[in-house]
């Protein structure tokens, strides 16, 4: 909300600018467009500068909230994807990757198999969530049938971890590795967050989150695949 001073600031401005509206339609119509001269006191001034401050925190504030927006919904899908993941490979531990193991300090700390076979899921579902979103997808679709591809607009849906990406490691800006992925934008540019791009992203990880849940219901094993280390992304 605006102070006092600040609205009759606001005031006086529109009053300038309505003034010189005026005047200009006016000039336009003689054919000789001339400004009134016009009084804009050294107070007015100051707090004009304070207003379009204070109006510029606040666009920032917006666009700043909504980019933690995403990076939030990106990390609550991936939280849910390594819960689900852990549940399928306790459901079935024959699926665990084969170069998957404990440290003898970690398997100390176990009271029995099943504590072992816990962590062992935990760690690898760990590994599999951390690494680009295409490998999860193959991962899945490998192990349990479950293609990411078929549940959403695939391009769209894997752009939102890149952007995410792009957010939190290189300041919005669109680099090599973004472009390549997506095909999006040109390497420099400054890409945003808008209020209709989140709110079709929370639709999208929603109806994508349900759709997996309602398949690792009914997920068969397959043979084991190879989980790579996890690549910087």
């Amino acid at each position: 909300m605006l102070r006092k001073a600040e609205t009759k600031t606001l005031k006086e401005l529109i009053q300038i600018v309505n003034t010189i509206l005026v005047t200009r339609k006016s000039a336009v119509d003689k054919g000789n467009v001339r400004y009134p001269k016009m009084n804009i006191t050294p107070s007015t001034a100051k707090t004009f500068a304070k207003i379009i401050e204070r109006l510029s925190f606040v666009g920032r504030s917006v666009e700043f909230i909504r980019s933690m927006g995403l990076v939030y919904l990106v990390s609550i899908f991936e939280g849910f994807l390594q819960d689900m993941l852990t549940t399928l490979l306790l459901r079935h531990p024959f699926s665990i990757s084969d170069q998957k193991s404990l440290t003898a300090n970690e398997l100390l700390s176990c009271d029995n198999i099943s504590d072992a076979v816990r962590k062992i899921s935990e760690k690898e579902a760990s590994i599999v969530v951390n690494d680009d979103i295409q490998d999860v997808n193959r991962y899945l679709k490998g192990k349990f049938h479950i293609d990411l591809t078929q549940l959403a607009n695939w391009s769209e849906f894997k752009e939102r971890f890149y952007r995410r990406n792009l957010i939190i490691h290189n300041s919005s800006v669109v680099n090599e590795a973004y472009r390549a992925k997506t095909a999006r934008g040109n390497v420099g540019d400054k890409i945003t967050v808008d209020e209709e791009y989140l709110a079709t992203s929370i639709a999208m990880f929603g109806t994508v989150g349900e759709n997996i849940w309602k398949r690792s219901l009914y997920a068969r094993r397959t043979a084991p695949v190879r989980v790579q280390p996890s690549k910087q992304r």
